[in-house]
């Protein structure tokens, strides 16, 4: 689901989802994922398009400290508040794990300071990604003003004593091992590692985890330094979906967040992904008697002028792998403020049809040497364009889909741009996308039992066979074969 996006790349890339109603792993899984092999619609039966979403007003204001306030006002009984920091691990420099240490800090002193008003949330979840700290909370609307207030004192102002330091680095160094393995984000945590790894040194977005002795080595000094530099008003977003109007937000953000400078903010430097054509990098997790296997197929995305298209390709072949395959899954789009999003599709696939899936990945070039059918593409619009309505129709999903494009440096008319360009892309753009996309290095990550899944996966090229016991560290490859070569001669008698 489109909502789900950030939430599962947030877990995925093993950064911090903690604190109530912190984000999990979605795994879109529609259908079985042992079903038999489905087929789209014939094409004497033609599908009527949806007609497409009416997206809510956003009003927008930025106030005179800079921070920037987005309000979508409807008649519910709580707000959804989000309160972005544009600076996520992508920012961290020579600290790695110095964003998520500041967050669980100014989590943890938010939590004191909200005691003092029985109106404000108890806590909020924190979400830690590439390009941002978010802090969310679902509230009545006499509790926006007494949260936001204690929130802005506890970033204006966190704890950082020994005792809240060392207990905020052992908290971090145990969620952090945790993530480290799981076996369900491996393949979109591999896949973006990879896809951003620079030609010289690690692009920041290829950093997923910090280790422990990195962890370790965060001080009290450095923490102050960061906040000063990243937590500033200008560099703060507050989202609120619910019944409040943005005058009342603005005000209640004015007096909240009155203590905090306003910047400048420092720059995130980045180098480019590796342009450099490389051949496809094919990772297999060992899982023995694992059913359905887990396929995840990555890519750097399109330009956000593309995106429309780009989702559309994904859809349609997730629906073809399903037609030949069986099995279900999804399409992401996975954006970046300071680079292209990285493309990737999930599925899980029945073990016994695995050669099927691959048998399409080896001739994908040539399915998408003509357009897809007016069928598949009025499908992959419908279910794209459902997806938008149930986003707008839930609280908690339209905020968090405004915090995703603020996060990645979107405007607020992300959602409306989308709703718009999902009805007018056609068939030929759908097809252009897909050309670009499988002009792009490709990484392919599959879970699944080595003895059997490996041997399928062969045909695309060499496998790094992974031991989820050993860290994920490749403990032997398998070589590539042409499944169209002919048998070896039989040994003389």
């Amino acid at each position: 689901m489109r909502a789900s996006r950030l939430s599962a790349l947030v877990a995925a890339l093993g950064l911090a989802a903690c604190g109530p109603g912190a984000s999990t792993v979605a795994h879109p899984t529609a259908g079985s994922a042992s079903a038999a092999p489905v087929a789209s619609a014939p094409a004497e039966h033609p599908v009527a398009l949806l007609e497409p979403v009416s997206v809510p007003h956003v009003d927008v204001a930025e106030l005179p400290s800079e921070v920037h306030v987005s309000v979508v006002s409807r008649p519910t009984t709580l707000v959804e508040l989000r309160v972005l920091v544009g600076s996520g691990s992508a920012a961290d420099g020579a600290h790695p794990g110095i964003a998520e240490i500041a967050a669980r800090l100014v989590a943890r002193t938010y939590t004191k300071e909200a005691k003092a008003d029985p109106r404000a949330a108890a806590s909020l979840a924190v979400n830690v990604g590439p390009d941002g700290a978010a802090f969310a909370g679902t509230i009545p609307p006499d509790g926006l003003a007494p949260t936001l207030a204690a929130l802005g004192k506890a970033m204006s102002k966190p704890e950082t004593d020994i005792e809240a330091m060392h207990k905020t680095s052992a908290e971090l160094t145990d969620s952090v091992g945790q993530r480290a393995r799981n076996v369900e984000t491996a393949p979109l945590r591999f896949s973006i590692r990879d896809l951003y790894l620079a030609p010289v040194g690690r692009h920041p977005y290829s950093i997923t985890l910090p280790s422990a002795e990195e962890i370790k080595g965060i001080d009290e000094k450095s923490v102050r330094s960061y906040f000063e530099t990243h937590y500033v008003a200008r560099n703060v977003s507050v989202i609120a979906v619910g019944p409040v109007p943005v005058a009342t937000v603005t005000s209640d953000v004015t007096d909240a967040f009155a203590k905090l400078s306003v910047g400048p903010v420092a720059p995130l430097t980045l180098d480019p992904p590796d342009a450099r054509p490389r051949p496809l990098k094919i990772m297999l997790v060992d899982e023995p008697k694992r059913d359905p296997v887990m396929l995840g197929i990555g890519r750097l995305g399109p330009a956000e002028e593309n995106a429309s298209a780009s989702r559309l390709f994904g859809t349609i072949t997730r629906d073809r792998i399903r037609a030949k395959a069986g099995g279900d899954g999804g399409f992401h789009l996975v954006p970046f403020r300071g680079g292209p999003s990285v493309a990737f599709l999930s599925m899980r696939v029945p073990a016994a049809h695995v050669a099927d899936a691959v048998g399409y990945l080896r001739s994908e070039g040539e399915a998408w040497s003509k357009d897809p059918s007016a069928n598949e593409l009025v499908i992959a619009k419908n279910e794209i364009t459902g997806e938008l309505g149930r986003t707008i129709d839930s609280p908690p999903e339209l905020a968090e889909t405004l915090r995703e494009a603020l996060s990645a440096g979107a405007p607020e008319t992300t959602l409306e741009r989308e709703a718009f360009e999902v009805g007018t892309t056609g068939a030929r753009d759908v097809t252009a996308a897909a050309r670009d996309a499988l002009s792009k290095d490709q990484i392919i990550v599959a879970i699944g039992d080595a003895s059997t899944v490996g041997e399928a996966l062969r045909a695309l090229g060499e496998v790094d066979v992974l031991d989820p016991a050993q860290g994920f560290n490749r403990v032997h490859s398998l070589s590539k074969i042409d499944p169209n070569a002919a048998p070896p001669p039989a040994p003389p008698p």
